[in-house]
């Protein structure tokens, strides 16, 4: 081993068998134990026994000078801010299954962790811990946080779509039935501080062993059957077979366990000769006092310790004898006759000569598990961590849902470089593509759920329903009508025909259709819905939302009516990109496509504060602030009514404003910002900015056909890219006077209120008059966004129209190939 470091820290290169941490009791939150030493010696010692990484060293912690506490930070709380090194990060220099981590709050600022508040992170949480079968796995489950380190985001999700794949694809069992996480974890923790482990902590130990080794063996058997018959692509376990790949089971000590101890926690007479000759030598005195009992003609009982006689009390006072005491009321007597006095006290002494040979067994048993204790703490880990990534793909499997892919950010920038520079970005777009394909079960892999170009898009999410939603409404489906409630099959992992269509999605007749039910879980008077009416039924599925925006989009407004379903949209898309940091499928069509947000900043809701005196107005610039101050070129910032609770025109130059500093990117701005307002002004930006661009490009493209005719002038490119702005709306049915929360892209919201007014029979003089008011100009853009409208919604029909043809294709060649 190698230790290396300064005086506050120490890297262990060692390369011994890898340790992994232990669950807090009290939090149930993923950390290290802290180790407490005496001198530096036994600290580096220490070390030495953990497994490769980065450990701060804190000097005079826990108590007593001159001690030296040993801590090992969380390593996705590492991971997190990538171009910083402090003491909290953590090189992942390992591939054994100690290094698959989710992420803490550590990691994150006060926005964003307000930003989970609000997007109500915490109850998805909780639907996806109802899928875990362990109390620790719940926990972690229920204390998930995203990651934000790429590498690690895109292994959760391998992580759960392996598991998918092994209990759908390859039908195996994943049973954590007996398993007692908790009180294993508690017995580990006390026999690694040198406290005896009683008879069911040592079941409870017994359990974790023999579970983790079934565990193993299926996941193992179950990829070897499938290499040797070649029914499946075993690749795909890869990720769960790591975890289980340096878990050693010891099953000597789970059946020296067994052999010793009962299932009830008692020790067994077998367990040694010493605890054989005291039990019996107990059984033989209690048996010489019962002779003696059964002449007082009561019944034979213990009282204080001693074996006695519980008679009724009489006004003749009671036989002769010891009085030990008087049972309830007064109404029986405990009686212990002279003649079993010297017994009684012979029976005290045997009875401790058991205690101590069944203490001697309980000592030596827990010795051995304080020996393995780093092979235990890696067994726990394990157990709990691939109960925790089933969780995660059997809620993916209850929603219907999708393992987004995650895509890397477009680039920004001019081209920099030689050609070898130009080659190797040509070279990792190819890779790029080629990674994006989604397989459909062909093992050529050579055809597509979609023909979807990776490149095009910065984010492409097809029928997204809102997750909480759709969570409950199939709460509400299955509990018979009340929302809330565990998650049908969850603790006993039970399993259903439908896979994740992730990694090989299923036909589209096995796709669950009806899904999410609506939750009036917000707060403020114009918090949107997606498929909320407050007349319609409890049971109404959230209508999904197609969100499609190209690589070159840095900001995108959405307008459109209250109660529409801007703010629902908004949420679905933020909680869909936290989800995939998590490595959670995501309620959406494959393929789905996202980029790894370092972090999802949002300003939703109306918070204003009178003991503050902060207005609306006021608060939504604190909150703005706070979110810029966390934000880079890589978040995503999602605002809501923006340039709201001032007057309009101030408002709506504030706003364009913001959206423009937040679309440049970089620090305080943002990848993308998606933002909802009803101020049409906002969606000037994306004609404004189309103008400029062209105009710029006009010019560089003269001076660049004076230079060289075959030279693209990067102004020319921008333009060609797309807009840095787009403009959606959500669609409103004049006809039943009722909002359809559907999205429509590239499209500006338009006012209804007069139309609306004219339909509930308003005075047709006054709403004439208000058309006069309003102005022809204003009636010619309406009519324009109409028109716009339909346009939209004839290409839509068109796209869907392509696609389903295109399934139908794909059902063919699969059908032909199958014949074949």
């Amino acid at each position: 081993m190698r230790l290396t470091g300064s005086s506050n820290s120490i890297t262990c290169a060692s390369q011994s068998q890898a340790r992994v941490p232990l669950f807090s009791s009290r939090t149930l939150v993923y950390a290290y134990c802290d180790r407490i030493y005496h001198n530096a010696r036994k600290c580096h010692t220490y070390l030495a026994r953990r497994r490769p990484g980065l450990y701060t060293i804190f000097s005079g912690g826990g108590g007593g000078s001159g001690r030296t506490k040993c801590r090992r930070p969380s390593a996705v709380a590492a991971s997190s801010a990538s171009t910083t090194t402090s003491n909290r990060e953590l090189e992942i220099s390992s591939t054994t299954s100690g290094d698959k981590f989710i992420g803490t709050s550590d990691h994150l600022g006060a926005a964003a962790l307000s930003t989970l508040h609000v997007l109500e992170w915490e109850r998805l949480c909780h639907h996806v811990a109802s899928f875990a079968s362990t109390t620790l796995g719940q926990g972690m489950c229920a204390t998930l946080y995203p990651a934000t380190n790429p590498a690690i985001c895109e292994r959760l999700l391998a992580e759960t779509r392996a598991v998918d794949a092994l209990e759908s694809e390859f039908a195996s069992d994943v049973d954590f039935g007996g398993i007692q996480t908790r009180q294993a974890h508690e017995a580990i923790l006390r026999a690694s501080r040198g406290g005896m482990l009683t008879g069911r902590r040592l079941v409870s130990v017994a359990s974790l062993l023999v579970g983790a080794a079934k565990l193993q063996k299926a996941i193992q058997y179950t990829a070897k059957d499938a290499e040797f018959t070649g029914l499946g692509d075993t690749s795909v376990l890869s990720p769960v077979l790591e975890i289980f790949r340096h878990v050693v089971t010891h099953p000597e000590l789970s059946s020296e366990i067994g052999f010793a101890i009962k299932d009830d926690g008692h020790v067994r007479e077998a367990a040694s000769d010493e605890v054989k000759k005291a039990a019996g030598k107990v059984r033989t005195i209690e048996g010489r006092i019962r002779g003696i009992l059964k002449g007082l003609g009561g019944e034979i009982t213990e009282y204080g310790g001693r074996m006695c006689c519980s008679i009724a009390a009489s006004i003749d006072g009671p036989p002769r004898g010891i009085l030990l005491g008087s049972g309830p009321g007064g109404t029986s007597w405990y009686v212990e006759p002279a003649a079993a006095v010297p017994l009684n006290n012979e029976l005290t002494g045997a009875k401790g000569e058991l205690t101590t040979a069944e203490e001697a067994v309980l000592w030596k048993l827990t010795g051995k598990v304080g020996d393995l204790e780093a092979d235990l703490e890696h067994a726990l880990h394990a157990v709990v961590w691939l109960d925790s990534v089933a969780a995660r793909a059997r809620y993916g499997r209850w929603i219907g849902g999708t393992l987004p892919r995650l895509i890397p950010f477009p680039k920004t920038g001019k081209a920099r470089g030689g050609s070898a520079k130009r080659k190797k970005q040509q070279q990792q777009q190819q890779e790029q593509e080629e990674s994006l394909k989604i397989s459909t079960g062909n093992e050529e892999g050579d055809e597509e759920e979609e023909d979807v170009e990776p490149s095009k898009y910065i984010v492409y999410l097809r029928k997204l329903k809102h997750p909480l939603l759709l969570g409950e409404y199939l709460l509400a489906r299955q509990n018979g009508g009340s929302s809330g409630g565990r998650a049908a099959g969850a603790a006993a992992g039970e399993k259903t025909e439908q896979r994740l269509p992730g990694w090989r999605p299923p036909s589209s007749s096995n796709r669950k259709t009806s899904s999410g039910i609506s939750s009036s879980s917000d707060s403020d008077e114009d918090q949107d819905s997606l498929g909320e009416n407050s007349s319609s039924s409890s049971f109404s599925a959230p209508v999904p939302v197609d969100i499609f925006i190209p690589s070159s989009t840095r900001a995108v407004i959405i307008t459109g009516p209250n109660t529409g379903g801007k703010t629902a949209s908004m949420k679905a898309l933020g909680l869909a990109s936290l989800a995939a940091r998590a490595g959670l499928p995501i309620p959406a069509a494959g393929p789905a496509l996202l980029p790894c947000f370092d972090s999802v900043l949002a300003d939703i809701g109306d918070e204003q504060s009178l003991t503050a005196s902060l207005s609306t107005f006021s608060g939504h610039l604190r909150r703005i602030e706070a979110l810029r101050s966390e934000s880079t070129g890589k978040s995503l910032v999602l605002l809501d009514e923006l340039g709201t609770g001032t007057d309009p025109t101030e408002g709506a130059a504030l706003g364009i404003a913001l959206i423009k500093v937040l679309a440049r990117g970089g620090v305080a701005g943002a990848a993308l910002t998606m933002a909802t307002t009803h101020h049409s002004e906002l969606t000037a930006l994306k004609y404004s900015e189309e103008s400029d661009v062209k105009i710029i490009a006009e010019g560089s493209d003269k001076n660049a056909n004076t230079s060289s005719a075959n030279k693209t002038s990067p102004a020319a490119s921008a333009a060609a890219a797309g807009p840095k702005f787009e403009n959606a709306s959500v669609e409103f049915d004049e006809i039943k006077l009722a909002p359809t929360y559907k999205l429509l892209w590239g499209v500006p919201g338009r006012s209804n209120a007069l139309n609306i007014a004219e339909r509930l029979g308003l005075d047709a003089e006054v709403v004439e008059a208000a058309r006069e008011r309003l102005g022809v100009a204003a009636a010619a853009v309406n009519d324009s966004i109409v028109v716009l409208e339909e346009a939209r919604k004839t290409q839509d029909r068109d796209e869907a129209a392509a696609v389903e043809m295109e399934e139908r294709a794909r059902a063919a060649r699969t059908k032909a190939a199958t014949l074949r």
